[in-house]
């Protein structure tokens, strides 16, 4: 499941596969650039693929930078803390379906969802209990990628209740964008550099061992708008 990045510092472009990572977290300051790699993401899913093979979960709390997708072929879009929680619990359901299909016979394929959360701090708890919400997705990223469930999720609140242990291990793939200071940078990428990012999409790649600067994918809101009306125009 190809994502389009970016460019790497030679210039070279930059996919990853998702169904490889196979969860991926973006991090950092706000208005540096995690909208706009989201929504690159979601652009070469949706055209190098397309509704037959990838389903689409748009999960957008402020409703605000998913709203573009909404009403696309092949997906579904909840938009505010109240339908983000239940489309969550309604996933929770469909992992544990495809699981027990999964033990009852092993050669069960199923059809790939990737599910995208912006802002997923706005449906956390940050006191000693979790909300129901970050359980349901620490379950999804846990255990779904063994039945074609993927999550792309995004936070602009870098510290360690957000950015969390289990994160951090559901999600290897992570992009820091932009930071304040050299704390959040560990918090997020285990390592210092992310503090001295240009932003404008400018970013820190942690793929397996290694963390790769690169120069990420831009789209406008406008380029967004056209593929998104083409997908529900055709319907």
């Amino acid at each position: 499941m190809p994502l389009a990045i970016g460019r790497d510092e030679n210039g070279r472009p930059l996919w990853l596969d998702l169904a490889a990572a196979p969860n991926i977290l973006l991090a950092g300051c706000t208005k540096q650039g995690k909208s706009v790699a989201m929504n690159a993401m979601i652009a070469s899913l949706m055209l190098l693929k397309g509704q037959e093979e990838v389903k689409f979960i748009f999960i957008d709390p402020k409703r605000a930078e998913l709203a573009v997708w909404a009403g696309t072929a092949g997906s579904r879009y909840a938009g505010g803390e109240s339908e983000a929680n239940a489309e969550l619990d309604r996933l929770t359901v469909e992992l544990d379906s495809r699981l027990s299909g999964l033990a009852e016979d092993s050669r069960r394929k199923y059809s790939k969802v990737v599910v995208f959360v912006d802002e997923y701090a706005d449906l956390m708890d940050y006191g000693s209990k979790k909300t129901a919400a970050f359980k349901n997705i620490i379950g999804l990223s846990k255990a779904g990628n063994t039945v074609g469930i993927h999550l792309v999720i995004s936070t602009n609140r870098v510290s360690s209740g957000v950015i969390t242990k289990e994160i951090k291990d559901d999600f290897p793939v992570r992009m820091g964008f932009c930071m304040l200071d050299k704390q959040d940078s560990i918090v997020v990428l285990d390592r210092t550099g992310a503090e001295r990012l240009d932003g404008n999409g400018d970013m820190l790649l942690l793929c397996g061992p290694d963390v790769e600067r690169v120069q990420g994918t831009f789209l406008s809101t406008d380029e967004c708008r056209v593929i998104a009306d083409d997908f529900k125009a055709n319907e």
